[in-house]
């Protein structure tokens, strides 16, 4: 039996996340309260039986996973192409220092081009191609649920290609907090469908997170 359902998974928080600086494909690991999510989120999805546990090679993402993996008694399985789009010069710095370093190339990357490409780095586009290439090679793999921990930017771009079709998506009129998850579910058919979007029921109010975006 193919997979049947994807748990895409947002890495917890790291101290850049926290300073607003874009990190990219930089190695920031996850902080103290990212571990706490992580752990929170760990045992929230303890009951499900994952045939696989997967990560991009970023330490804030493979940390997360580990602490899935560790509930799950399972090993992570890391894959680079889940990393975060390579923003190239733009990594490492924060909004505000992007306005008056690079004006130009960081106005044209929130423009939200999907080929403009930041000198160093790549486009949306080949980074969203990338996402699909391995969440098509990964599900190809296995049965049953997979998880898969990634980053913001790279869950986006693969959502859009999968969900063409819905608004809400094609808007990014949603949020994916740190250690939120997207829940996706094959029809027999073989067609994906979002049952939980960005949701975060495992971070307590005092985390100043809002829970659960559904779409159903």
């Amino acid at each position: 039996m193919p997979v049947e359902q994807v748990y895409l998974i947002r890495h917890g928080e790291t101290d850049w996340n926290a300073e607003k600086r874009w990190q990219g494909t930089i190695p920031t690991e996850l902080n103290s309260l990212g571990y706490q999510q992580a752990r929170l989120l760990a045992q929230h999805l303890s009951p499900i039986s994952f045939s696989a546990i997967y990560a991009s090679d970023l330490p804030r993402a493979h940390q997360t996973a580990q602490a899935l993996a560790e509930l799950s008694q399972q090993t992570v399985q890391i894959e680079a192409d889940l990393q975060e789009v390579n923003v190239g010069i733009l990594q490492g710095h924060t909004g505000d220092e992007l306005r008056t370093r690079y004006p130009d190339i960081f106005a044209e990357w929130i423009n939200g081009s999907m080929d403009f490409a930041p000198p160093d780095g790549e486009s949306r586009r080949d980074g969203q191609i990338r996402m699909a290439r391995i969440f098509d090679a990964i599900v190809a793999r296995h049965d049953g649920i997979v998880a898969m921990v990634s980053h913001g930017g790279t869950i986006r771009l693969l959502l859009r290609m999968l969900f063409s079709d819905h608004q809400a998506i094609q808007d990014d009129q949603y949020t994916l907090p740190n250690t939120s998850y997207s829940r996706l579910v094959r029809a027999n058919d073989g067609a994906w469908t979002v049952h939980e979007l960005g949701v975060t029921p495992h971070l307590s109010a005092s985390q100043g997170r809002e829970d659960q975006q559904r779409v159903l």
